[in-house]
C-alpha cells in the first residue's frame, strides 16, 4: 500500500465502521482540499464519490467551478457531476432526490459512497431532510422580483441584512435567487431563515452519516484561491467563457451565478483589464470560502479535521473513524 494510506490493521478498523454508514461526507471552504481527500479516501475503500456542489451539476462550466477532472472520474466513479444544462435551475429538493438514488444504487452494488462538497444546504436537506417552510407565494415572489429589478441586487441583499444579519453572512449577495427567498420566507412565516435554519439542525437524520471538514489557516488558503484562480484564468477558463457566449449562453442564471465567468465575460467585452478580473474573481472567490467557513462551523455534526495536507489528513480521518464520533 502506498505511503499515502495508513496501516492497514487501522484501515480494517475504519472499514468495519464504514459499514454501519450510509456515507463518510467531506466539506469545507472552496480550495481547503476536500475534492483531494475525498479521492483519495475513495480509491483506498472502493469507494463512489458523490457530489454536493451546486456548480458541479451543470455541463460546459468546468473549468471555472474547478470540476473533477476525467483523468479523477476514471480513478473513481462520481455522481451528480453534469446532469443539466447551464440554463436550467437545480434545487435543493431535486438535489435530495438526485442523490438518494445515487446513493441508493451505490448500495445494491455493494460500494460504500464518499459525499463531498461545500454546498452547505445541499448537503444538510440531505442528511436531514428539506425544512419545512411554505411553498413559494406568487404574490410575494412577484413583488420581491419586482423590487430586485428597480432596486437591485445590492439594495435587497441590504434588507436581508438589516431582517436576519446571520443569513447574509450565509448567502452571497449576488445569489438574487437566494436572497428573494429569504425575504419571501420572512414575509411569509414573521421569522428569520437564520432562526428556521436552527430548529432544521435539531431534527432526526435521515441518513446516518460521519461529516468531516477541512478549514485550514485563512492566510493559507487565501493563497491557494489566488493561486487557483490565477491557473483558471492561465488554462482556458477565457476561452470556456467565450465558448458559452457564442452559444447563447451568457446570461444563462448558472453561468452568472458561478464565480469567475461572469469576471471572464466583463473581460472579454472590454470592461475588466485581464488582471482586473483575475483579482475580482480571487476577492469574490474567498468571500464565498469565508460564507462555507461560516456554515460548516455552525454544523453541529462536522467533526474537523485538524491536519490540513493530503496524507496526513487521510490518516487523520481515518483514525476518527476507526473511533467513536468525536466532536470538534
Amino acid at each position: 500500500m502506498s505511503r499515502l494510506f495508513p496501516s492497514r490493521p487501522l484501515f480494517s478498523d475504519a472499514e468495519h465502521a464504514l459499514s454501519a454508514l450510509d456515507f463518510v461526507a467531506i466539506v469545507g471552504p472552496t480550495a481547503s482540499g476536500k475534492s483531494a481527500l475525498a479521492l483519495a479516501l475513495a480509491e483506498s475503500i472502493g469507494a463512489e464519490i458523490v457530489s454536493c456542489d451546486s456548480q458541479h451539476v451543470y455541463r460546459r462550466l468546468d473549468i471555472g467551478t474547478a470540476k473533477p477532472t476525467l483523468d479523477d472520474r476514471v480513478r473513481v466513479p462520481h455522481h451528480l457531476i453534469d446532469v443539466c444544462s447551464p440554463t436550467e435551475q437545480l434545487s435543493a429538493g431535486d438535489f435530495v432526490r438526485m442523490a438518494d438514488a445515487a446513493l441508493a444504487d451505490i448500495r445494491h452494488r455493494g460500494k460504500r459512497a464518499v459525499v463531498v462538497g461545500g454546498t452547505g444546504l445541499w448537503l444538510r436537506a440531505l442528511v436531514f431532510g428539506m425544512i419545512e417552510v411554505p411553498e413559494s407565494s406568487p404574490e410575494v415572489r412577484e413583488r420581491l422580483e419586482r423590487a430586485l429589478e428597480a432596486e437591485g441586487k445590492a439594495a435587497l441583499f441590504e434588507r436581508l441584512r438589516a431582517i436576519d444579519p446571520i443569513a447574509a453572512e450565509r448567502i452571497d449577495a449576488h445569489n438574487s435567487v437566494r436572497v428573494v427567498r429569504a425575504l419571501e420566507l420572512f414575509e411569509l412565516t414573521g421569522e428569520r431563515p437564520s432562526a428556521l435554519w436552527e430548529r432544521h439542525a435539531f431534527r432526526t437524520p435521515r441518513h446516518h452519516a460521519r461529516t468531516f471538514g477541512l478549514s485550514p489557516p485563512r492566510e493559507r488558503l487565501y493563497a491557494r484561491i489566488d493561486a487557483r484562480t490565477r491557473q483558471m484564468f492561465d488554462t482556458g477558463l477565457l476561452d470556456e467563457a467565450r465558448a458559452l457566449l457564442d452559444e447563447g449562453l451568457g446570461n444563462a442564471a448558472a453561468l452568472q451565478r458561478a464565480i469567475g465567468y461572469p469576471q471572464a465575460l466583463a473581460h472579454l467585452a472590454g470592461e475588466l483589464s485581464l488582471e482586473a478580473a483575475i483579482e475580482t474573481t480571487a476577492r469574490a472567490t474567498r468571500r464565498y470560502a469565508k460564507r462555507q467557513w461560516t456554515w460548516f462551523k455552525a454544523e453541529r455534526q462536522v467533526e474537523w479535521l485538524d491536519a490540513h495536507e493530503l496524507a496526513p489528513a487521510l490518516d487523520e480521518l481515518v483514525q476518527r473513524l476507526a473511533t467513536p464520533t468525536r466532536r470538534a
